[in-house]
């Protein structure tokens, strides 16, 4: 969507912002199932992003699964601009330092084919940020000594990305420090599920303090949003989606395999209640393991090119709902 001239484009009349706000909404939500009210913000943030109203610095929070990365990822190719997604929980496990946003940076602008226009305006998307927070909200998972000290200085050294602060790097991928770029203009997603937050309700600032952020970086973000659960009609559709991997191994081997509603309303609603604690990720392996063994079923059998095999709720293994599960789903 983004042409790096429009980058540039004087003051838009309104009657056209608010089309462009629409296209925006439009756009998430082909890629996006369900989270109507997210995608109304997120279609202003991509907004207010593309008319330029400054830093724009937005933290999601919601259950594993629910589509919070995605959300991101869609909201940056929906803008046409470059974006890349970091792995903070690899900056909390491993000795993650300024080299390796470097890289980060080196990432965005190949992406951006070297337009610097384009790369001022890029996106990252700081996924499970909450990995670097303090408290988990899991019982036995506050961070203390050396680990608290070593998370606390993870949450610093981001505080440069968000404040927009000169970041070096090189064009080639060597050690030659010939480029700067800053993200002062640039869009920042973090990503979190913090399971100990309260269920209801926007967290204050308060709230992600509790969960061991430190006050300074939750400072920078100008918007919380927070993600619901995917109901039962829109994680049928997610896991319709995530199975096509298998649906195509199917289709290289001659054969062909059927996913009734029943059965994806049969899994969809297991996740709702609970089941083994899982979120949609778990629920298409769930999936995906009952289509394999069906397929090897055909294998074995020497079955005939044309073959097919429809999945039904008996062959769907669930994992049971355990008393943790049944604590987190009632507060």
């Amino acid at each position: 969507m983004t042409d790096p001239s429009s980058l540039d484009t004087p003051e838009r009349a309104p009657e056209e912002n608010r089309q462009l706000y629409g296209w925006i909404r439009s756009a998430l939500s082909h890629q996006v199932a369900g989270h109507a009210a997210a995608l109304d913000r997120l279609a202003l943030v991509g907004l207010g992003h593309v008319v330029g109203l400054g830093k724009q610095r937005v933290l999601l929070i919601g259950p594993s699964g629910c589509g919070k990365t995605t959300l991101a990822s869609a909201l940056a190719k929906t803008l046409g601009l470059p974006f890349e997604i970091v792995d903070a929980a690899a900056m909390a496990e491993n000795n993650w330092s300024g080299q390796q946003l470097e890289h980060s940076v080196q990432a965005l602008y190949r992406s951006a084919g070297g337009d610097m226009r384009l790369l001022r305006k890029a996106v990252v998307v700081l996924d499970e940020i909450d990995k670097l927070a303090l408290q988990s909200g899991l019982p036995g998972a506050v961070a203390t000594g050396t680990s608290a000290d070593y998370r606390r200085g993870k949450q610093e050294s981001v505080l440069a990305l968000m404040g927009g602060a000169d970041i070096r790097f090189s064009a080639v991928g060597d050690r030659t420090y010939d480029m700067s770029w800053s993200a002062a203009e640039a869009l920042i997603i973090a990503c979190g599920v913090f399971p100990g937050l309260r269920a209801a309700g926007e967290p204050s600032p308060a709230d992600l303090q509790k969960q061991g952020l430190i006050r300074e970086l939750v400072e920078r973000f100008g918007q919380v949003i927070r993600l619901q659960p995917l109901g039962v009609p829109e994680l049928g559709l997610v896991l319709e989606q995530g199975l096509q991997r298998t649906r195509c191994l199917f289709q290289k081997l001659g054969y062909d395999m059927v996913l009734p509603e029943v059965t994806l309303r049969y899994v969809a609603a297991a996740v709702a209640r609970g089941c083994g604690d899982a979120g949609p990720r778990s629920a298409t392996t769930w999936l995906e393991v009952a289509a394999q063994r069906r397929l090897l079923e055909l294998l074995a059998s020497n079955a005939a090119t044309g073959s097919t095999v429809t999945l039904t709720p008996d062959d769907i293994d669930l994992p049971p709902i355990d008393a943790v599960s049944r604590r987190r789903r009632s507060r």
